[in-house]
């Protein structure tokens, strides 16, 4: 068929049997197949040969696309393990706490047993400021001049120093880079399956670091080396732990 555009006059010749392709013959040579002659000047011409072609347009592209495709990274998540809350053990280190405006840091070092357990809290420069020792049903603090001061449990006499509201269970659970119960919010694990974030009675609690490599030589391995605990409610309410030395007993 004969057709003319704006490179003059030339011959729209069909591809071999069974292809969908066309080429347009100018001068005796075949040009590329960009330059499709106009729907006007092939057979098939008017709304259904343009549509047919249209449709072959798209089908290419999206086999063109289909060939570009990469194949889909799938992030293997490491098994989450199981641990167990130890009973006995004990830790020491730094702490720095902050509700708004005040401020509060200095040494501590925590033990606990089935019989008791005690916080014991030092200055930065470790002076001692208080003890707290918890039998049973009853908490005693006894500061540095030898004033004491009872109540029902540890955490209660440990907000009189660090406005920490949390319960007995969850300070020994958190301290142990671990949630108080089986079942928390915004559970996040590290690379070797133990929990680096979770989020329990509004506050969220990050381990940034456990103990591994030359620290595990000296310590339980994997045990928390770097903590913070934050109030969600509150994001000025902050409790920062470097845990220097942490065993099981």
């Amino acid at each position: 068929m004969r057709c003319q555009n704006e490179w003059g006059n030339f011959s729209v010749v069909p591809a071999k049997a069974g292809t969908q392709r066309l080429f347009v013959e100018d001068r005796g040579s075949v040009v590329s197949k960009s330059r499709w002659a106009p729907a006007d000047c092939h057979p098939g011409a008017g709304r259904g040969g343009a549509t047919k072609w249209l449709g072959i347009g798209i089908f290419t592209v999206l086999l063109a696309g289909c060939a570009a495709l990469q194949p889909m990274q799938v992030t293997v998540n490491p098994p989450m393990v199981e641990t167990t809350l130890a009973k006995q053990f004990s830790l020491s280190g730094r702490f720095s706490a902050k509700n708004g405006a005040e401020q509060v840091s200095g040494q501590f070092r925590y033990s606990q047993n089935d019989a008791e357990r005690t916080l014991n809290l030092f200055s930065p420069l470790g002076t001692p400021l208080a003890d707290i020792v918890a039998n049973g049903n009853v908490a005693t603090l006894t500061q540095a001049n030898g004033a004491t001061q009872s109540a029902a449990s540890l955490s209660h006499l440990l907000r009189t120093v660090i406005d920490l509201p949390v319960t007995d269970v969850m300070l020994s659970a958190w301290l142990q880079g671990q949630p108080s119960v089986a079942f928390v919010q915004g559970t996040e694990h590290d690379a070797t399956g133990l929990p680096s974030r979770f989020v329990e009675s509004g506050w969220e609690v990050i381990i940034s670091a456990r103990m591994n490599g030359a620290a595990a030589a000296q310590n339980t391995p994997n045990a928390p080396k770097r903590m913070r605990w934050s109030l969600q409610a509150l994001p000025d309410t902050e409790v920062r732990w470097v845990i220097d030395e942490w065993r099981t007993r």
